[in-house]
């Protein structure tokens, strides 16, 4: 929920006091809830701490608020190397104390899952991704000697998971599962030779082992959707969110849901019908299917990219935003009709945009109105520099 809200409530208000109501215990750990010292969680819960700040400064471009966090970022981090043993983190707390992915399909008749060797290696994964996030966080702000120590700690944390759950043969992860093919992307803990085949079997995951269904809960279903959305696979993403049976929003719509269940399943007991647990394609429809997103070179949207999907990638036939950013609206509007693109894009002032159109090999991009200059072709795609003002774009 945390990137959905961040982004489209344009709120630092509310994200700045998110990122300071962390309550350590004496030895730096975090609860699940805050501000409280009660709750359970995991990893993934409490690593907020590293992850949002991030988030925050990618956003906003401001690095107070990476300043004021990097003693609880710092603290957290040694909490959980004091429970890491040749460089993969051990099981730690009581039963609530260390979740994986929490409320994937079938969870409550499967039962907890924070003893089981699955969750040590997701948890592993969200390790290394806190590790090399806080590094990020650490070279913005000139801590150059607590940079090189976590990232000497991620890449050696990688190695060991690689070593002790990577599956050769089926070139998987522990249990095989959505979950941890995404964890393990999430945290790039394998050798950059093997990331686009464990990609190729996460693909094989989805659209094959699962007919085009989501298998994860919250925790790997954001991990997923972050790793498929840097991967640009908006295919893999429309064919999990249209699918209308179980599981799957449309099957929560076609029963009846107008707000998001707690659990994929219908009428378990105890079951609450409006909660934060599957808001993870929130920011897509942003990035992905309107095709605005950041620039991760320029923070605070001073420079973003507007990449609309293939036509292969999703049956939509338009789309169409407008984004408060920190740095102006921004406005998309895409159609096609009769084998034709037509992109209508607003750049505010003092920014400037990459956009990304699709386009077949050779084919000319009719550029109607303003001061947009072709900079390259890749992956399918024809790049412009855009600075700021109103811009036609025309496939026909």
């Amino acid at each position: 929920r945390t990137e959905p809200m961040t982004g489209n409530m344009n709120d630092t208000a509310w994200a700045r006091k998110e990122a300071g109501s962390g309550r350590h215990f004496g030895n730096g750990v975090l609860p699940q809830s805050a501000p409280t010292y009660h709750g359970g969680g995991g990893p993934a819960w409490g690593g907020i701490v590293v992850t949002l700040p991030w988030l925050m400064y990618r956003h906003y471009g401001d690095t107070r608020v990476l300043e004021e966090n990097f003693a609880m970022i710092d603290k957290w981090l040694d909490f959980l190397d004091s429970h890491t043993e040749n460089n993969l983190l051990q099981r730690y707390g009581g039963s609530w104390d260390f979740l994986g992915d929490w409320l994937w399909p079938n969870a409550t008749a499967e039962g907890m899952n924070n003893d089981k060797p699955e969750t040590l290696c997701l948890n592993n994964c969200y390790r290394v991704y806190n590790l090399r996030t806080a590094a990020k966080i650490a070279r913005v702000i000139g801590c150059t000697a607590e940079a090189e120590k976590w990232e000497r700690q991620a890449e050696a944390s990688a190695k060991a998971i690689h070593a002790a759950f990577y599956d050769s043969e089926d070139h998987s992860y522990a249990d095989r599962s959505m979950a941890n093919l995404a964890a393990a992307l999430y945290g790039n803990v394998m050798p950059p030779e093997l990331r686009r085949t464990v990609i190729d079997r996460l693909e094989k995951e989805i659209l094959v082992n699962r007919n085009g269904h989501i298998h994860v809960g919250i925790t790997a279903g954001a991990m997923l959707f972050k790793v498929l959305r840097d991967e640009g696979r908006d295919d893999l993403i429309y064919a999990m969110t249209s699918k209308t049976d179980y599981p799957g929003w449309g099957f929560m719509r076609d029963n009846g849901a107008t707000t998001i269940w707690e659990m994929w399943e219908k009428d378990l007991p105890g079951h609450s019908l409006l909660h934060s647990s599957y808001l993870y394609p929130g920011a897509w429809y942003i990035d992905g299917v309107a095709g605005i997103r950041r620039d991760d070179a320029v923070p605070g949207f001073r420079k973003f990219i507007v990449r609309v999907p293939r036509p292969e990638d999703t049956a939509l036939s338009w789309a169409k935003a407008s984004f408060d950013s920190p740095s102006g609206t921004i406005r998309s509007h895409w159609t096609r009709e009769n084998g034709g693109l037509r992109l209508s894009l607003t750049v505010p002032p003092n920014t400037a945009a990459t956009v990304w159109i699709p386009t077949e090999e050779g084919a000319a991009v009719g550029e109607a109105s303003g001061f947009a200059k072709e900079i390259a072709r890749k992956n399918g795609y024809v790049l412009f520099e855009a600075p700021a003002g109103k811009y036609e774009f025309k496939i026909e």
